[in-house]
């Protein structure tokens, strides 16, 4: 015999077996029902009192979908942000924390569950929270460190101020962490550090200050880091030589000192910008051995010295940018082994003598897009 609400479980109490013992199979729903009159009738009416104890303790309690600790976190970002005036992307789901509020199954704008929460409710926890360009103003309250089982946090362009939580350093099996275009101050956390399964860190276009803190080289799976266009200071810490799965270091514009004479980066990564900063020494040759660099930014620096004739061994470059600094001599004629090289910018430095010899023999190939040798 099956009994049904709509939009509530079934309970199908199976013939009773020789022992007079009822079995109860519950058919799967979403949510847990508040028991109804007709449950009630239905479980007096069998022999076993039993069944009435299990429907009364198993389908007629009400379970939150996530963890209270979450839904806590996610009121706490809301009204730490202005939530009343966000701008919201749709005319629904939005997040409203009145009666029994279920983010999972609301589906609340910007906001992702875990595929078993489509057939369990217990098992419901955030994975992604995603609010770029919501108008979030505020701070980042440091209970977002609840969302466990978060894996892409994405805040960015919004008018967030004050600092990054440290507690977003518990987030371990964040992949994916967003914050730039913010107005964001103070240091990086060291914590970020833990977080192992972290493959995107971008904090760009903030006001962060002080050093880089050398516990982002313990970040073994990350490919993308982006600090460009903040104040920090200090050297660039030699543990980024560590990341064996980085492709993609951005640190320009930013207040960074010191020389790069010796920091080594993975043979993974393929794009280095650190241009407008303050580095000095001579040309880091360090930077592009054993790597597959493609895009190398140096500009806007304070280097000196002549360029190395071994940078026309790496053919595989396609955009250099040297402009702006203190090199002098004459540019040496094993540039034109760079054969898919497309970008070349010398300019604003001190380099003498003819070039001609770099065109000589086919030399840059035909790709070639733009050379700037002015201000030399």
């Amino acid at each position: 015999m099956v009994y049904k609400q709509k939009n509530m479980k079934l309970y199908r109490i199976n013939k009773l077996s020789p022992n007079n013992d009822d079995s109860v199979e519950v058919i799967g729903s979403k949510k847990k029902p508040m028991c109804t009159l007709e449950q009630i009738i239905a479980a007096f009416s069998r022999p076993c009192f039993t069944i009435l104890c299990i429907l009364l303790m198993i389908s007629c309690s009400s379970v939150d979908a996530i963890p209270s600790s979450e839904l806590n976190a996610l009121q706490a970002l809301y009204d730490a942000t202005q939530g009343d005036n966000w701008d919201w992307q749709s005319p629904t789901g939005h997040w409203e924390f009145v009666g029994d509020p279920d983010p999972c199954v609301a589906s609340w704008e910007g906001i992702t569950c875990n595929v078993e929460c489509e057939t369990n409710s217990t098992s419901c926890t955030v994975t992604l929270l995603n609010l770029p360009e919501y108008k979030l103003t505020g701070t980042i309250p440091s209970s977002l460190g609840e969302l466990s089982s978060l894996k892409d946090l994405y805040l960015y362009s919004n008018e967030l101020t004050g600092t990054i939580p440290s507690s977003l350093g518990e987030l371990s099996s964040l992949k994916a962490l967003e914050l730039n275009t913010n107005e964001l101050t103070g240091t990086i956390p060291s914590s970020l550090g833990e977080l192992s399964s972290l493959g995107t860190l971008i904090l760009y276009a903030n006001e962060l200050t002080r050093t880089i803190p050398s516990s982002l080289g313990e970040l073994s799976s990350l490919e993308y880091l982006a600090l460009d266009s903040n104040e920090l200071t200090g050297t660039i810490p030699s543990s980024l030589g560590e990341l064996r799965s980085l492709e993609n270091l951005y640190l320009y514009s930013n207040e960074l000192t010191g020389a790069l004479n010796g920091v080594v980066l993975s043979a993974s990564i393929t794009s280095v910008n650190i241009g407008y900063n303050a580095v000095t020494g001579t040309f880091p040759l360090s930077l592009l051995s054993g790597t597959n660099v493609s895009y190398l930014y140096l500009n806007n620096h304070a280097f000196g010295g002549s360029l190395p004739d071994e940078l026309g061994e790496f053919t595989r470059l396609v955009g250099v940018d040297v402009g702006n600094n203190g090199f002098t001599g004459t540019l040496p004629t094993t540039l034109s082994k760079l054969t898919s090289i497309q970008l070349l910018v010398l300019a604003g430095n001190g380099f003498i003598g003819n070039v001609s010899s770099l065109f000589a023999s086919g030399g840059f190939n035909h790709n070639l897009v733009t050379l700037d040798l002015s201000n030399n």
